[in-house]
């Protein structure tokens, strides 16, 4: 089950990844089930904003 996850993961993040373009992940809290989260994806250069808004995201879904 670990290396499907991992294999599931990898298939949402690698072509960001590759893209060479800033991503951030975020934790989106959840009851029950596994854990979930969400990838933010920035124009190249815009890492600053990228961050700033991952900030505000986490703290709305807390």
């Amino acid at each position: 089950l670990q290396d499907a996850t991992r294999m599931y993961d990898l298939r949402l993040t690698l072509p960001v990844n590759l893209a060479g373009v800033p991503a951030v992940s975020v934790p989106v809290p959840r009851r029950d089930g596994p854990p979930a989260s969400l990838q933010l994806i920035g124009a190249p250069g815009s890492e600053e904003v990228l961050l700033a808004t991952a900030l505000v995201v986490e703290q709305a879904l807390r």
